[in-house]
C-alpha cells in the first residue's frame, strides 16, 4: 500500500494547538507548532533521503481557513486517533477544503470534517498520491468526490459518511476514483449526490482502473447508480457489501452499476428497493456474487450484455419480468437462481436477445404468474445448454429434475425464508455441467 519509505534517520515535529510557546523547528512538545501547516511545512524543508519525517499531533480541534497541503512522502500522524483529533474547515466563516495530498504521505487518525469548496472537487480531501488510514471524513461539501476526490494513492479504514454535493448531479459523494486509486477496508455510508439527472455514484464512482476492496458501502443517495457507480474499463470492486442504497430514478443499478471492462466480485448486494440491485449499463462481469433480498419495479439484476457467473441469486422480488433480464447478448453461467418471484413473466430468468449464452445454471424453485422459472421471448440461435431447470430447456444436456438442495427454504421473493443452496451429496446436478477454461 503507498505511504511514505522510513529511512534510516526520524525527525519529529510536534502539533499542540494549545501551546503558548510554539517555535520552529518544533521538535519538542515544549516548542510545538499550533496548527498543523506550520509543522508540515516545517518537516518538508527538512525531508530528503534517508530521512523519515513525522508530523505528530495532539487532541483538539484544528480549525483551518485554508486546505493543509501535504507535497512530500511525510507522515502526519495523531496521538489518539480520529475521536479526540479533528481537522475542521472553517465554513461558512470561510470555505476551503481540508487536505490536498500531492506527495506520497501518510494522514492517520483524524476526523476530517466541514471542508467547502466550491466550483471544485474533493471537500474533505482531494488527492493524487499517499494514503489516508484510519480516519473519518464526514459533513464535508463539493462538487464531485465530496469526501475524498482521488487521482491516485489509497484511503483504507476509514468511514466516510454524510458527505454532499453541492450540484444537483454529483458525483462520488463519499468517493470519486480516478486512475488507479484504491479504497480498501472501508465503511461508506449516508452520502448523498442530488437527484437531478446525471447524480450518480453516491457511495463511490469509479472514473478508470480504480479498486474497492473489502468494504461496506450502504445508504446512499443519488437520482440512479447510487452505490457503486463504474464509466470506464478497468475498475474493480471485491469482497464487498453493497446493501441498501437508494436511486430516485430508473436507469441504473441502485446498488452496482458495471461498465463494460469492469468486474464485481465476491459481493454481497442486499436490501436494495425500486430499482435493479445490479446493473449492466454495457458489459461488465459479476463473479461470485450474492445477491439476495432486493425488491425492484422492474427486474433485480439488469443484464445489457456482459456475464454474470457464479452468482446466488435468491429471494429477490421484482414487478416486471424476471428476477434476471437479459436486454443484450450477454452470458449467465454457474449460476443458481432460486426463490425469486417476478409480476408478469420468468421468475427466475427473462430474456429478449437471440443469442444469449445460458449455461451451467439452476433455476429452480421461483414464482411467476407466467413461466415460474425462465421466459425466452426470443430463443433464437443461443447457447442454453447444461441447465437445469423446469420445464426443460430447449437445448443440449439440460435436465428437469429437482436439483436436492441442502435446504430449499419456502416461499418466494423478499418473503422468503431462504435455504442453504449447496447440493446435497446425490443430488443429480452433480457432475453432470460442461468444464470451460476459465474454471482451471
Amino acid at each position: 500500500l503507498s505511504g511514505p519509505v522510513l529511512g534510516a534517520t526520524t525527525n519529529m515535529y510536534y502539533v499542540n494547538g494549545a501551546n503558548g510557546t510554539p517555535a520552529s523547528p518544533y521538535m519538542s512538545w515544549g516548542d510545538a507548532a499550533t496548527n498543523i501547516q506550520d509543522a508540515v511545512t516545517r518537516a518538508e524543508m527538512d525531508y530528503g533521503a534517508g530521512t523519515n519525517c513525522i508530523v505528530t499531533v495532539t487532541d483538539g480541534v484544528y480549525v483551518i481557513s485554508t486546505q493543509i497541503v501535504i507535497a512530500q512522502a511525510i507522515s502526519v500522524v495523531s496521538v489518539n486517533g480520529k475521536t479526540n483529533t479533528l481537522i475542521k474547515g472553517n465554513y461558512p466563516s470561510s470555505t476551503n477544503r481540508c487536505l490536498n495530498i500531492t506527495g506520497n504521505a501518510l494522514v492517520d487518525g483524524f476526523t476530517i470534517t466541514n471542508g467547502y469548496v466550491t466550483g471544485a472537487n474533493g471537500g474533505g480531501v482531494l488527492m493524487s498520491a499517499g494514503r489516508v488510514h484510519n480516519c473519518t471524513i464526514t459533513r464535508d461539501f463539493s462538487e464531485d468526490g465530496c469526501g475524498v476526490y482521488m487521482t491516485g494513492g489509497v484511503v483504507s479504514n476509514c468511514v466516510i459518511s454524510r458527505n454532499q454535493s453541492t450540484l444537483t448531479t454529483g458525483l462520488g459523494g463519499g468517493a470519486y476514483m480516478a486512475n488507479a486509486s484504491v479504497v480498501t477496508h472501508c465503511t461508506i455510508s449516508d452520502n448523498n449526490v442530488g437527484t437531478g439527472s446525471g447524480s450518480g455514484g453516491a457511495g463511490v464512482y469509479v472514473s478508470g482502473a480504480g479498486k474497492v476492496l473489502s468494504s461496506t458501502i450502504t445508504k446512499n443517495t443519488a437520482r440512479k447508480n447510487s452505490g457503486v457507480s463504474f464509466s470506464s474499463s478497468g475498475g474493480f470492486i471485491a469482497d464487498s457489501t453493497i446493501s441498501s442504497n437508494v436511486s430516485t430514478a430508473g436507469g441504473g443499478g441502485a446498488g452496482v452499476c458495471l461498465d463494460g471492462g469492469t468486474t464485481a466480485s465476491n459481493c454481497t448486494i442486499f436490501g436494495h428497493q425500486d430499482f435493479p440491485c445490479l446493473a449492466f449499463s454495457s458489459g461488465g462481469t459479476a463473479l461470485r456474487c450474492i445477491i439476495a433480498s432486493n425488491s425492484s419495479d422492474t427486474c433485480v439484476v439488469d443484464m445489457n450484455n456482459g456475464v454474470l457467473r457464479n452468482c446466488l441469486i435468491m429471494g429477490n422480488t421484482g414487478t416486471g419480468q424476471g428476477a434476471v433480464s437479459m436486454v443484450d447478448n450477454g452470458t449467465i453461467e454457474n449460476c443458481t437462481v432460486v426463490r425469486n418471484q417476478a409480476g408478469t413473466k420468468g421468475g427466475g430468468l427473462y430474456i429478449t436477445v437471440p443469442d444469449a449464452t445460458i449455461r451451467n445454471n439452476i433455476i429452480y424453485d421461483n414464482d411467476a404468474p407466467v413461466s415460474n422459472n425462465w421466459f425466452f421471448s426470443s430463443p433464437g440461435s443461443g447457447t442454453i445448454t447444461y441447465n437445469c431447470s423446469t420445464p426443460l430447456l430447449t437445448g443440449t444436456s439440460n435436465i428437469d429434475v429437482d436439483p436436492l438442495f441442502a435446504n430449499t427454504g419456502s416461499g418466494y421473493g423478499t418473503s422468503a425464508i431462504l435455504g442453504d443452496y449447496s447440493l446435497h451429496s446425490n443430488s443429480p446436478c452433480i457432475d453432470t455441467g460442461i468444464n470451460l477454461a476459465w474454471m482451471t
